[in-house]
């Protein structure tokens, strides 16, 4: 089964329209021209890293090994921006993503993100924001928007939901309920994804009908080393769909 994002390019459907080349342009632009000013502006950011087992996400696995995963992230008030990248011997990844967040007076949560996927190894110039049915051929990145709809912290479940509107012949969909635990030291999260499935793109999410495709367990320990908190997690992921299941090592930073 064929379930990679790196080949989404690929297929031919919709083009693109203006606004969302522009908004694509801007993930890329603004970002850094934030962070850039954030001290000036007592914005907050930071930067880290975690080394990974293995590459899985929403339940599917890309780079087939280890991979190490850099992040730079700023913050100011609800908004947020950022980029996330994944490098591996046979995959590479750079995300670039901004989100708000709304709090209502009942501490609910709703948080808006837009977030640019780009594949360097896919050969297509990095500036090629062209739509997959592109006389000239697939522009080099995917678009996805979404939202996060949190509840109080006396019921911790959060419900997460994304489309793909740029690149995605299917606009697959992927939906996801979450359940923070924690057990003394030990942080732990709960988790199960599903995607309505697609008829246009089937190999997106692995579907083309719906499909639970990620019930996962993440456990994360904070540990002092030096003057660094390290984070050890460990995190099953079971795959109904493709019947397959992994066991993930993490180190973060």
């Amino acid at each position: 089964m064929t379930t990679s994002r790196y080949r989404l390019p690929r297929f031919a459907l919709f083009r693109a329209t203006v606004g969302v080349r522009i908004l694509l342009f801007s993930l890329l632009v603004l970002v850094p021209v934030i962070a850039g000013h954030a001290g000036a502006q007592g914005l907050a950011a930071e930067l880290g890293g975690d080394a990974v087992t293995r590459y899985n996400w929403r339940g599917l696995d890309f780079g087939d090994g280890a991979s190490v995963q850099p992040y730079l992230r700023c913050a100011f008030r609800g908004f947020k921006a950022g980029f996330w990248g994944s490098y591996s011997e046979g995959f590479n990844e750079i995300d670039t993503w901004v989100s708000y967040t709304f709090t209502q007076t009942n501490s609910i949560g709703v948080t808006a993100i837009a977030t640019d996927y780009y594949f360097p190894g896919a050969g297509i110039r990095l500036f090629n924001f062209h739509g997959c049915d592109d006389p000239g051929g697939p522009g080099a990145h995917l678009l996805e928007i979404g939202a996060v709809v949190s509840a109080p912290p006396s019921v911790p479940l959060s419900l997460s939901g994304f489309v793909n509107v740029h690149n995605d012949p299917g606009n697959n969909v992927y939906i996801q309920l979450d359940y923070p635990v924690t057990l003394g030291e030990l942080e732990l999260g709960l988790s199960v994804g599903a995607t309505p499935g697609s008829k246009a793109n089937p190999s997106a999410y692995g579907s083309d009908d719906f499909a639970v495709i990620n019930i996962g367990v993440k456990g994360v320990r904070k540990i002092r080393f030096g003057e660094t908190d390290l984070a050890v997690s460990t995190a099953t992921i079971i795959n109904p769909q493709a019947e397959i299941a992994y066991l993930i090592l993490g180190l973060g930073i």
